[in-house]
């Protein structure tokens, strides 16, 4: 974020803002201004002055209260990644049983079920077939 000490107080927020949407924020600084973002209405309207939307981490929207945060300030969220506990370069059978005794793809079902009553918009998702799933099951 800017560190400049002759920036207003009152300008920070949009200049961070604009650093946010503009992509120019380090991993951390990134992380930071999203905690933020679900927390902080004043922040969340001043990215939608520059975006229609946002992707934050699923961490950073614990609740349906951060998501009306963003929602209120007039922002799309589409939150990333839902692959449960997978990575982008390690993937798990999708039958394989986890810890709390469901399969990966029953955790990864519901918690693509749990954001979408939290409210999101849309997602990223490496199963994008798990995530119709859960959206046809949600409609029975």
């Amino acid at each position: 974020m800017s560190d400049d000490d002759t920036i207003e107080p009152a300008e920070r927020g949009k200049i961070i803002a604009a650093e946010y949407v503009l992509g120019v924020l380090g991993a951390d600084e990134r992380r930071e201004v999203e905690r933020r973002l679900a927390q902080e209405p004043a922040l969340a309207s001043e990215v939608a002055t520059y975006a229609q939307g946002v992707g934050p981490s699923k961490a950073m929207l614990p609740s349906a209260a951060e998501v009306a945060t963003l929602h209120t300030a007039g922002l799309l969220i589409h939150p990333y990644t839902f692959r449960g506990s997978t990575s982008a370069s390690a993937r798990r059978p999708l039958n394989e049983k986890e810890s709390n005794g469901a399969t990966l793809r029953q955790n990864i079902i519901s918690d693509i079920q749990k954001y979408v009553g939290f409210g999101i918009d849309g997602r990223f998702t490496d199963y994008p077939d798990l995530w119709r799933q859960a959206d046809s099951s949600r409609n029975r």
